[in-house]
């Protein structure tokens, strides 16, 4: 995995590259606590990917919801 750090004017933020979606679930695990997330796609990335994306939250304990947008 490689971590990309993005840069903002109040800080930044990583960004974690080259995880399967599959795996994104122990991927958040690692790096955040918590009991619940949110899945924020658009209307063309949504329906490919955030099925994959929440089942595997969802595995690893999290409560996980899809919000699409337009």
């Amino acid at each position: 995995m490689r971590v990309i750090t993005v840069r903002t004017k109040d800080g930044g933020y990583p960004v974690l590259a080259g995880e399967s979606l599959e795996r994104s679930g122990e991927t958040a695990r690692s790096v955040n606590g918590g009991s619940r997330v949110v899945i924020v796609a658009d209307t063309n990335v949504a329906p490919l990917y955030a099925d994959t994306v929440k089942r595997s939250l969802e595995r690893t304990g999290y409560r996980a919801a899809v919000h699409t947008i337009a």
